[in-house]
């Protein structure tokens, strides 16, 4: 399975309006089924098979600048092991809201929250 960026700011207002959210100690997940335009790849001319997006907001409220792009490096770190990708449905978008919280958890609890948020939206 792929993962692809969100990073439209447009394409950010659609999911946090319309889709499901799930709230665990340090984030925020929000799911929202993929745009029908991006489930067609025009350069190659065939259909997308396995994907899904996703989009990181660490607001100021985490922390300054430094603090806040470590929060987003650690969550994109953790999208690049594969056994977590088993936990995402085809797509959808998925939009990960850090927490103030998140400064004070390590990587594995970071982790934990984030297969937690994910198996609570699977089951919904």
């Amino acid at each position: 399975m792929n993962i692809i960026s969100i990073k439209k700011s447009r394409e950010f207002k659609i999911i946090l309006s319309k889709g499901k959210k799930y709230h665990s100690k340090s984030l925020i997940i929000i799911r929202n089924k993929t745009p029908d335009e991006y489930h067609f790849n025009k350069s190659s001319g065939y259909n997308s098979k396995e994907f899904a997006r996703i989009g990181i907001i660490a607001s100021k409220a985490v922390g300054n600048s430094v603090i806040r792009n470590r929060c987003k490096r650690i969550i994109r770190q953790i999208f690049t092991n594969q056994d977590i990708l088993k936990y995402f449905d085809l797509h959808n978008d998925y939009v990960i809201i850090a927490k103030k919280q998140i400064n004070n958890i390590k990587f594995h609890e970071i982790s934990r929250d984030i297969i937690f948020c994910l198996k609570s939206l699977k089951n919904r």
